[in-house]
């Protein structure tokens, strides 16, 4: 019989027959390879404890091994699902929060994966992120904040305000950040309390790029938008026709109601222009510039 040269196992079965004798080979289906998943990585739970479930997806054996630090208070309890591990948290008295990693492979070594258990200590507050930079424009900024004491939330500035906050078993906090129309960048603190602690998060607003705001008033059925130059210059219009702004383009041109009031307005906002031409006068009788200071 010759050498098994390929890639998977295959097994011969002899037949006897009088006066002969016959071999057949039957291949067995490919291995597929190893794979090892997790459905969560990252566990965070209270001070008091808790028991945290994870869900192993994996098409070989596999094992674990806890932390060594975090053998006292992390500890395998039974399940009903060969296909979750549950982990007992025992509850943390100290005044440090802590952290440790569960680690699984497989048994022929070719896949592992790490799971992270945060613990809090004894009234928490954890935020996963101590700083923030937003654009000039404003936006929302939504945070995590995990804590098991009942806490307050102050503004160190007038442009940070309180968005939709929900309770869930963190709480997702919405900031709205207000536009900043300075050529000036600004900063300003998000403060968190609860009983004795205090948690500071900073956010840093960018400054707002040179931007023209040009109205122009006219008696025009039909107005292109005036040259604009500088490097990167775009912005938006207004048409004033009952339409909302939209995005400028190079060549723009609006066609008014012919039923609309005698003197119409078109206004644009335009960031890093240097400067612009009007060539199509037509009945323009008022143009109104207000640059940034």
């Amino acid at each position: 019989m010759r050498a098994n040269k390929l890639y998977y196992t295959i097994f011969a079965v002899l037949m006897f027959s009088l006066g002969s004798c016959e071999l057949f080979q039957q291949q067995e289906e490919p291995v597929p390879p190893t794979s090892l998943e997790v459905q969560i990585n990252t566990f965070t739970v209270n001070s008091s404890g808790d028991t945290i479930n994870v869900r192993v997806e994996c098409n070989t054996e596999f094992d674990y091994e806890i932390d060594k630090s975090a053998k006292g208070w992390i500890r395998e309890v039974a399940s009903t699902n060969a296909d979750v591990l549950r982990f007992k948290i025992e509850e943390n008295k100290g005044y440090d929060g802590r952290e440790a990693t569960i680690r699984l492979f497989t048994l022929d070594g070719e896949k592992e994966q790490t799971v992270t258990v945060r613990q809090m200590q004894h009234n928490a507050l954890i935020v996963a992120e101590n700083s923030y930079e937003v654009g000039y424009k404003g936006e929302q900024l939504c945070f995590e904040l995990n804590t098991n004491v009942k806490y307050d939330i102050e503004f160190s500035e007038a442009w940070l305000t309180l968005g939709d906050t929900r309770a869930l078993e963190s709480y997702d906090i919405v900031v709205d950040v207000a536009a900043n129309n300075s050529t000036s960048p600004r900063e300003a603190e998000i403060v968190i309390t609860g009983g004795k602690l205090t948690h500071r998060i900073s956010v840093a607003q960018a400054a707002s790029p040179d931007i023209i705001h040009l109205t122009i008033e006219h008696n025009e059925l039909t107005l292109y938008s005036p040259l604009w130059y500088g490097d990167d210059v775009q912005g938006s219009v207004v048409w004033n026709d009952g339409l909302a702004a939209e995005p400028w383009n190079e060549g723009a041109s609006y066609e008014y109601d012919s039923l609309t009031n005698d003197t119409r307005k078109a206004t644009f906002s335009m960031e890093n222009a240097t400067s612009f031409t009007i060539e199509q006068i037509g009945n323009i009788h008022s143009i109104t510039i207000i640059a940034n200071e």
